[in-house]
């Protein structure tokens, strides 16, 4: 699964702007995506792009300073996360979403945790992954697809992985 990491605190070096009302509809998710419009859409409550320009909405972007390099001589910190993972027979979303959301639940009930780390507020006792099989790569326009399917997961705070296991 691809990640794309980037400092997010640390010294500001610059901040920049543009008004929606210079961007075309297309140019706008050319530059940040149908996911970026649908939520600034949602976010500002406006009906469509049109309604965006007119309310004379602006993007904001803040770029970060690049951290010093690493420096082995530092003290060093430490970071322990627990990874839970479920292992599924099939993909059925909604029987996976019952049990990771009980799962975690469960976990957090009786799992003691910090409220903070060094260096920031903790979200969840712990990193939840769910494994599934590898999904067919079929042209079948009706399947579903592991893109669609860790998607959902993420939205809920999970991670996907499939696996073939017919090559073990």
């Amino acid at each position: 699964m691809p990640t794309q990491v980037a400092p997010t605190s640390g010294a500001l070096e610059a901040i920049g702007s543009e008004t929606v009302t210079r961007l075309t509809e297309e140019e706008f998710v050319a530059k940040f995506g149908r996911t970026g419009l649908d939520e600034l859409l949602s976010l500002t409550g406006a009906a469509d792009f049109r309604e965006l320009q007119a309310d004379s909405a602006r993007l904001y972007q803040l770029h970060y300073a690049e951290p010093p390099p690493f420096d082995p001589a530092a003290p060093a910190r430490r970071f322990r996360l627990r990874v839970s993972v479920l292992f599924f027979a099939d993909v059925d979303l909604a029987a996976a979403l019952r049990r990771l959301v009980s799962s975690r639940h469960a976990l957090e009930q009786v799992s003691a945790r910090p409220d903070a780390y060094d260096g920031g507020e903790l979200l969840a006792a712990s990193a939840w992954l769910a494994v599934f099989p590898a999904l067919p790569q079929t042209p079948d326009p009706a399947s579903v697809t592991e893109k669609e399917v860790s998607d959902v997961l993420a939205a809920e705070g999970f991670v996907a992985a499939f696996e073939d296991l017919t090559t073990l």
